[in-house]
């Protein structure tokens, strides 16, 4: 497949499929190419982490997510992409506030909570033995590996998704070494290895 990058006078991208291409095999061969892009992406190990956000009226929504990476450190942003319908993009949208926890690798659980594999929604996903709420109102989780306290910025609404940018305004670390990840890779959950020990000198 070619593609001319260059812009038309219209301010629109040209078509990305060869002129010689039907309605009928473009459609195809966009699903095609959708479901061999799944097939890349799960080959992409990515940091599992949970983003909730409590609405106008209390209640609280979070997700399990994977696309979410920092943007800048001055000031401090990150990125985190969410589908534009859920219930935790409009709870982030009434308040601007939202919590990213960086799961630990024994949180297995409870990522599989906040993926919708429980059949769990809304409130009923939040254990108020490991969730606590920051002065802002964001949910906060105990025992993540980090969690940072953010404001929307700015967003953007790309196809089924909102890209959201936040301003970071508070971090909460763990006390002592941070814990190992957990990651998603290849439609599964697992973690990185830890180092190995430094060799012990010899008394």
């Amino acid at each position: 497949m070619t593609h001319d990058p260059l812009w038309e006078d219209s301010g629109s991208a040209p078509s990305p499929y060869p002129g010689w291409m039907s309605d009928v095999d473009g459609e195809a061969y966009k699903n095609e190419v959708s479901q061999q892009f799944l097939l890349a992406m799960s080959s992409l190990a990515a940091s599992v982490c949970v983003v909730a956000a409590i609405n106008p009226n209390g209640e609280r929504a979070g997700m399990t997510a994977t696309a979410v990476c920092s943007l800048s450190t001055e000031p401090p942003q990150l990125v985190a992409c969410m589908n534009r319908s859920s219930s935790m993009a409009r709870a982030m949208n009434g308040t601007g506030w939202f919590s990213v926890s960086v799961l630990a690798h024994d949180q297995v659980e409870l990522a599989g909570v906040f993926a919708g594999r429980t059949g769990l929604s809304g409130e009923d996903r939040f254990d108020d033995n490991v969730w606590t709420a920051h002065t802002t109102g964001a949910p906060v989780l105990s025992g993540a590996a980090a969690t940072c306290i953010c404001h929307v910025s700015a967003s953007l609404q790309q196809a089924t998704h909102l890209i959201v940018v936040g301003s970071v305004l508070d971090v909460i670390n763990p006390a002592g070494e941070s814990p190992l990840p957990l990651i998603y890779h290849g439609r599964h959950f697992t973690t990185v290895l830890p180092p190995p020990l430094s060799p012990q000198p010899n008394d």
